[in-house]
């Protein structure tokens, strides 16, 4: 189920500030949900540090149930960089926020937060 709860938005900036990178906000998965659905999130959880983004992957691809809410924030220095990648990711397909999100978290830190 999909943001079954309100989102506290102060606990999202906070977070957000504590850490020195991008933020997604995740929910656990039902185990009846098919994650080719949506991003599935990888997390270092001693960190909160996403290790792999998913983009709607087969279930043998990821033993992760971490679905991605699409609520993501970004610092300001990193809003260039979705310039960057539009430019050297052409393909329609590669241009989803999902895909764009694989990406990022290969270029710099992205936190987890659910």
């Amino acid at each position: 189920m999909l943001c079954s709860h309100n989102i506290d938005l102060e606990q999202v900036n906070n977070f957000f500030r504590q850490k020195n990178g991008e933020l997604a906000i995740y929910y656990e998965m039902e185990p009846d949900e098919d994650v080719g659905r949506r991003g599935i999130i990888e997390i270092d959880h001693s960190t909160s540090r996403i290790v792999q983004f998913l983009e709607k992957p087969k279930r043998h691809e990821t033993k992760s149930n971490y679905g991605s809410v699409v609520f993501y924030c970004f610092r300001k220095e990193v809003v260039p960089m979705i310039c960057q990648y539009t430019k050297t990711h052409t393909s329609k397909e590669s241009k989803t926020l999902g895909i764009f999100m694989g990406w990022l978290v290969s270029e710099t830190p992205v936190y987890a937060m659910k």
